[in-house]
């Protein structure tokens, strides 16, 4: 056996049998020391160990590396193997380091870890020692992923050394991934109450690792589930919202829910939600009460309302159809929150027919009306029929026609009446009874409607039943012969041009022997037809002719009429025509050769031209409403104009009209236009003017006239000519009057007494004819009575007081009669005349004052004397004293219940003296609207002020009558105080918007 010897060891033959040649690196792994030099040799040898060595060599033990395991990650909690992890995941990593030389030659292993973009998370962090491993020991570290770690493949390095510093690697790989769906954790809705017809936002919140991507609405409204289209997640928003409404039946169960991703494709819904949606309904949509006769017992069912969630104010109505025959007995204003009713429908019998009407219910919160809709049949009574209906005769205009019509029922018959139309319109006679066991019913009418009308019929019965028939409706049509028009016109055509002409048709209705056309009545001589007498017409027409006779010239009309020997009533065609008289005379420039002035000879011109020869001619004047005419005058030789000369005599102002008439050689007549001119000159507006009655030593009386100036007047004059000149004097200067007017004053002297009267005149150039006024005027010698010391009993006046006025008078003749004048409202009213006492000269009387307190109030006294001469103080005023408001009403501001009262001030005046003031209420609410005082010491000539106010305790409108008075003013001056208190209900406000991004605590779900 071969020898294996290394060093200077010699092994045993077991031990070289066991570690033979093959086992040199255990050998100098577990029994050498490092750097150690050894020598090595083979030496093959026999059974007793004999043997040179071969071969030898020196070897030196070396220090190996360390090896280290790839690293492994671990979940942290279960401490089993993996590979992939979620973000805020805690990483385990475990990894195992050997050595040859032994667990004791290691000293430590580190971490590294890169994300999926290199950057370096953690840098040679020192793992812990777990444990000792055969050959080698066991480290781990735990680390926590960030928040916002990248998504990706992440990296693992390890580094391990000995004791001699000898390092080893090795890496592995984890993947960071989102693999967690958005979670919800704020789910709900905007409405405390859904009903039809409400918009509803639904919203989650949701909580996901990594980033939201889109989210879904699904909705489930009626047993299938409906998606919106996706939305996306907008930048940081990690809520969905969905606003749907809701136009289901009340009572429909509305499932919900949100479906959201994230960017790593993971999904999760919002767990499934639902209501129910409010309202009133009925269970069911149709109802039908089935049938029943006619007069028999009303058909009768029930109908259950239900109302989901709150239901107050709950109506019930029928908007369509029988609804005075179908009836409900709902209380209207019920409420149905979360119950039901019964509701009991009728069907009335009282009239036959098949019946339908629509309900609907809703209340204050379901405005939506939900209907249903209820039908009866409710069978007709036997009601009696007719036979054999017919009219006696062929029917003319005026006829008397007997209808006839047969009836039978099986109740007896009880009345009927007869209806006819002959004009778009029934018109129905009385009711007639049935005599005794008659069953037929009879009418006889006169027709007056023309021929060609037709005319509809029928009979109505009704038998002890009250059941009503009638016949079939039975048309005629009247008889005759009639125009198809009731006038003609055959135009206008020029005197001896051909006869105008047209054709008017007849027809005759029904059968007609011997048509007969004749003119009654107009120029028949004038107007002709063509028609030949006694000719038939049998449901025919025919055309007549109708002529106007151009010989003579006018306005020409006629009446015809046609009728047979069954149509006796005439029917009439009125015809009219127009012949124009041949061509007169025709005029040209018609004038006057000048202004005219009174007393003026002026002439008067026309031109004339005919297509005939010129003949006569005459002139017309109108001074006074009556035309006066010159005889005729013949056109000499070829003349062609017409001439007059006429002396105007009329005043100025006055307006003349004229004309001249001329005829042909044929007699045609025409005349010009009238032609006006006003006569020229000035004039007074009168010719009597009276000055009155002066008195000697005053004022002069006067009195204007006025002067007009017709046309052109120049260097206008007045001059008294006659009479008292000296006492009656004018104003007027010399002027010129072209068209226009003037005033003049006169004036009368009361130097002297007496009676006094002239006479002026005025003309001009152009009017040398004086025109006249005659002026007059009295002057006496008496005063008009004189006053002084005008007076009243009361110093101090006030409302109600009847208060003595006075004045002393005095007159150079005897006082007659006095007045006392009083105003107290803006108009001066007079008491009853007083005669003066003959003893005394003092004017006395009474007036009760009624004003109010601070009216000023103005009075006076006239006085005449025996002469008639008056005079009146001069006006006297004083105020009425008296405490009154400054108004006459007051309205307090509204306010709520319980709220503080609201108030109000008025002021009150204290005119002249008073004292003890008093403010009470009269009338009203006395109790709710209070003054702050009750009583003022005394207001003179001052104000005061009194607070109102209005208690809230109660809701409602209030009003009070407050009167003021004092001890001089009894009388109550009153002020109306009014308030209103609102009775306020609850109130919230509206629910705001959703605020974004967030949503906070005070927002709606």
């Amino acid at each position: 056996m071969d020898q294996f010897i290394i060093h200077d060891r010699v092994l045993s033959p077991e031990q070289i049998i066991e570690r033979n040649a093959s086992r040199y690196n255990t050998l100098v792994s577990n029994e050498t020391l490092k750097g150690e030099v050894w020598h090595c040799m083979v030496r093959p040898s026999d059974d007793l160990f004999r043997g040179e060595p071969l071969n030898s060599s020196f070897r030196v033990i070396s220090n190996s590396l360390p090896r280290s395991d790839r690293p492994a990650s671990w979940n942290n909690l279960t401490f089993l193997a993996q590979t992939v992890f979620e973000r805020n995941d805690s990483v385990f990593v475990n990894v195992s380091v050997f050595d040859i030389d032994g667990s004791a030659d290691l000293a430590n292993a580190t971490l590294t870890v890169r994300n999926t973009t290199g950057h370096v998370i953690l840098n040679n962090a020192s793992m812990k020692l777990q444990s000792v491993l055969p050959g080698g020991l066991l480290f781990n570290l735990s680390f926590q992923l960030s928040a916002n770690a990248d998504f990706g493949e992440w990296n693992l390095t390890i580094l391990a050394n000995d004791t001699d510093n000898a390092i080893a690697s090795n890496f592995t790989n984890f993947t960071v991934a989102d693999q967690t769906p958005p979670a919800p954790v704020v789910i709900g809705h905007n409405a405390t109450g859904i009903y039809e017809g409400t918009a509803v936002l639904f919203n989650v919140t949701w909580l996901d690792l990594g980033e939201l991507s889109h989210y879904v609405f699904a909705i489930n409204r009626s047993g299938d589930w409906q998606n919106t289209s996706a939305v996306g997640f907008g930048g940081i928003e990690n809520y969905s919202t969905n606003i749907s409404w809701f136009y289901e039946q009340p009572g429909t169960l509305i499932a919900w829910r949100f479906y959201a991703n994230d960017t790593s494709g993971n999904a999760n819904s919002s767990p499934e939600r639902n209501f129910v949606v409010g309202g009133v309904v009925w269970n069911q949509t149709m109802l039908d009460l089935g049938s029943a006769g006619q007069f028999t017992p009303e058909p009768e069912r029930d109908v259950r309302i239900t109302g989901y969630l709150n239901n107050t104010n709950v109506r019930v109505a029928c908007y369509e159809g029988d609804c005075a025959i179908i009836r409900q007995n709902f209380t209207n204003g019920d409420s149905l929150n979360g119950t039901s009713t019964l509701v009991r429908f009728n069907c009335s019998t009282a009239s036959s027919g098949t019946f339908a009407a629509n309900f609907s219910v809703n209340s204050t919160q379901d405005t939506f009306a939900h209907n249903i809709s209820a039908t009866c049949t409710v069978g007709a009574d036997t009601f009696p029929n007719w036979s054999v209906a017919y009219e006696n005769q062929s029917v003319y205009q005026f006829d008397s026609v007997q209808f006839n019509a047969t009836w039978q029922d099986d109740r007896n018959l009880s009345h009927y009446r007869f209806a006819i139309n002959a004009s778009g319109e029934w018109l129905n006679t009385s009711w007639f009874s049935f005599p005794g066991t008659r069953n037929f019913s009879l009418n006889v009418s006169r027709i007056v409607q023309e021929p060609g009308t037709s005319i509809t019929w029928r009979f109505l019965a009704n038998d002890s039943a009250g059941q009503v028939n009638q016949t079939a409706n039975f048309t005629f049509l009247t008889g005759g012969v009639v125009w198809n028009q009731s006038t003609l016109d055959l135009g206008t055509t020029e005197q001896f041009t051909t006869e105008p002409e047209r054709n008017v048709r007849i027809t005759g209705y029904l059968n007609n022997t011997n048509v007969t056309v004749a003119c009654y009545q107009g120029d028949c001589s004038v107007i002709r037809m063509n028609y030949t007498h006694s000719q038939d017409l049998n449901d025919t027409s025919m055309q007549v002719r109708v002529n106007c006779s151009a010989v003579t010239f006018g306005t020409f009309f006629a009446n015809f009429s046609v009728n047979s020997t069954q149509d006796r009533y005439s029917h009439n065609l009125s015809v009219n025509c127009t012949i124009t008289e041949d061509t007169f005379p025709n005029w040209t420039d018609a004038y006057e050769n000048q202004s005219v002035y009174q007393f003026d000879s002026v002439q008067f011109n026309a031109t004339w031209q005919d297509d005939n020869d010129l003949s006569h001619y005459r002139f017309a004047v109108n001074a006074s409403g009556e035309w006066l005419n010159t005889s005729w005058f013949s056109f000499p030789g070829v003349r062609n104009f017409s001439v007059n000369v006429s002396r105007i005599s009329l005043e100025p102002g006055s307006r003349v009209a004229w004309r001249f008439f001329a005829n042909d050689s044929v007699n045609q007549l025409n005349q010009t236009a009238n032609q006006t001119f006003l006569v020229g000159g000035v004039v007074w507006n009168q010719t009597i003017l009276d000055l009155g009655q002066g008195v000697v030593g005053q004022d002069q009386p006067s009195r204007t006239a006025r002067i007009t100036g017709y046309l052109n007047n120049t260097n206008v004059r007045v001059a008294c000519y006659q009479g008292d000149c000296s006492t009656l004097t004018s104003n007027f200067t010399a002027m010129d009057l072209n068209d226009t007017s003037v005033s003049v004053r006169f004036n009368c002297s009361t130097v002297g007494a007496g009676a006094f009267s002239a006479n002026f005149s005025v003309n001009s150039t152009q009017d040398r004819y004086s025109h006249n006024i005659s002026v007059n005027c009295t002057v006496v010698d008496d005063l008009f009575p004189a006053w002084s010391n005008p007076r009243q009993n009361e110093s101090a006046v006030y409302q109600g007081a009847n208060v003595e006025f006075n004045a002393t008078w005095s007159d150079d003749f005897g006082l007659s009669r006095y007045i006392l004048s009083v105003n107290q409202t803006g108009d001066w009213v007079n008491n009853s005349a007083q005669i003066f006492n003959v003893l005394l000269n003092l004017s006395n009387d009474t007036a009760a004052i009624s004003v109010e307190a601070g009216t000023t109030v103005l009075w006076r006294i006239y006085a005449n004397d025996s002469v008639g001469q008056f005079n009146a103080t001069s006006a006297q005023s004083f105020v009425v004293g008296g405490a009154r408001w400054n108004q006459t009403s007051l309205t307090l501001a509204t306010v709520n219940k319980n709220e503080p009262p609201s108030t109000g001030e008025a002021r009150i005046h204290g005119y002249l003296n008073n004292t003890n003031i008093r403010i009470g209420c009269v009338q009203g609410d006395c109790s709710l609207i209070l003054p702050n005082v009750t009583s003022i010491t005394s207001l003179n000539n001052t104000n005061g002020t009194v607070r109102f106010s209005c208690s809230s305790n109660l809701s409602g409108t209030f009003s009070a009558n407050f009167s003021v008075n004092s001890t001089q003013d009894a009388y109550p001056h009153n002020l109306s105080v009014t308030c209103t208190v609102n009775n306020r209900n609850p109130s919230a406000e509206r629910p705001g918007d959703l605020e974004q991004p967030h949503l906070g605590g005070a927002d709606c779900f």
